[in-house]
C-alpha cells in the first residue's frame, strides 16, 4: 500500500514538473503571443498631403479678375487714364473677403490681397496700405472657397510689381451707371490683365493672360527700366 502511494506521489510530481516546465520555457506558445516593443501592430501615421501652391506669375496673374479681351486697352497712355492710380507695391497679406449674391442662386467668394505702395507713378491713393479684392470663387460651394483661400496664403510672393488699381465703389458706378452701398470704398481693384506686371527677380514679367501686344514689349526687360517707362508716359497717349 505504501508502495503505491509512493509511485501516485512521483507521477503526480513529474507531472506537475512537466506542467511547470511548459509554462516556464521560453520556447512556449503563451509567451509567443506577447509582441516585443519592435513587433508593434500600431498604424503607422499618414502624413498629410501638402498644399499646392501657386507661381509668382500665376498669383500676380490672379489679382485681376474678369475677362481680359474686355478690358483690353489699345495702349499703356489708355490704360493710365482709365485707371485711379499706377503703384509700384508689394504683397503684404491674403484674408477672407465679403461674399456677394451673384444671381441664379450663385454666391460670389472673394478675398482681400493687402497691398503695401511703394511708389505712386500716376494718380494718387489715400493710403499706404490697400486691399485688392480677388475672386476665389463663383458658385455653392464655400470649402472650395476656403481652399482656394489657403491655396493663396500658402503661394503669397515677397516681391513687387506694377498695379493699374481704381476704387471700387467707383468701378462699379461706372460700370451700373448708379452709386451703391455694396462694396468697401476703401477698397480697389486691378483694372485689367494689362494692369499687371510682376518684378521676378529684377525682370518685368506682365501678366499670363495680358492680351494685346504693347504689354509684351515689357517682358524680359529689366524692371526699373519698366518703372521709368511707364512713369514718363502720358494718360490717353
Amino acid at each position: 500500500m505504501n508502495s503505491q502511494r509512493f509511485k501516485l506521489a512521483a507521477n503526480c510530481l513529474v507531472l506537475l514538473l512537466v506542467i511547470a516546465g511548459c509554462v516556464a520555457s521560453p520556447g512556449a506558445k503563451p509567451s509567443d503571443t506577447v509582441p516585443s516593443p519592435s513587433q508593434s501592430t500600431t498604424t503607422p501615421a499618414v502624413e498629410p498631403t501638402p498644399l499646392a501652391t501657386l507661381s509668382p506669375d500665376e498669383f500676380w496673374t490672379g489679382l485681376f479678375y474678369g475677362d481680359p479681351d474686355f478690358t483690353e486697352f489699345p495702349s499703356i497712355g489708355a490704360l493710365i487714364g482709365y485707371s485711379d492710380a499706377v503703384i509700384v507695391a508689394s504683397i503684404e497679406a491674403v484674408s477672407q473677403g465679403p461674399n456677394y449674391d451673384a444671381g441664379s442662386g450663385m454666391t460670389e467668394y472673394d478675398a482681400y490681397v493687402t497691398i503695401h505702395v511703394e511708389r505712386v507713378l500716376h494718380g494718387s491713393l489715400v493710403s499706404e496700405t490697400v486691399p485688392i479684392i480677388v475672386m476665389l470663387y463663383l458658385g455653392n460651394d464655400v470649402t472650395v472657397a476656403l481652399t482656394q483661400l489657403d491655396l493663396m496664403k500658402a503661394s503669397m510672393p515677397h516681391e513687387q510689381g506694377i498695379l493699374f488699381v481704381k476704387n471700387l465703389v467707383a468701378w462699379d458706378e461706372q460700370l451700373t451707371g448708379q452709386a451703391t452701398s455694396k462694396y468697401d470704398p476703401s477698397v480697389y481693384q486691378v483694372v485689367s490683365a494689362q494692369g499687371v506686371i510682376r518684378n521676378a527677380h529684377g525682370i518685368a514679367n506682365p501678366a499670363l493672360n495680358a492680351p494685346g501686344t504693347w504689354p509684351k514689349g515689357y517682358k524680359g526687360m529689366p524692371f526699373g527700366a519698366v518703372v521709368s517707362a511707364i512713369a514718363s508716359s502720358k494718360a490717353g497717349q
